[in-house]
């Protein structure tokens, strides 16, 4: 690994072996990325259902519109 993320370690990395650290390291790693995967899957279905709602209501005025 290179220097910079061993300098980027937790605290808890400094208390354990050195045969564990490359492993405490990737599952930090792992659960770093899954976090933020979740968060812009969060935004999106946030999006997602805001578009929903703004589709019904146009299709409502329009449906109004065309019945008369």
């Amino acid at each position: 690994m290179s220097s910079s993320v061993r300098n980027t370690t937790r605290p808890l990395c400094l208390f354990l072996k050195p045969l564990y650290r490359p492993a405490v390291e990737a599952i930090d790693f792992i659960t770093t990325t899954m976090q933020q995967n979740d968060d812009e899957s969060t935004v999106s279905d946030e999006w997602r259902y805001i578009a929903l709602i703004i589709d019904s209501l146009l299709s409502g005025i329009i449906i109004l519109q065309t019945s008369d």
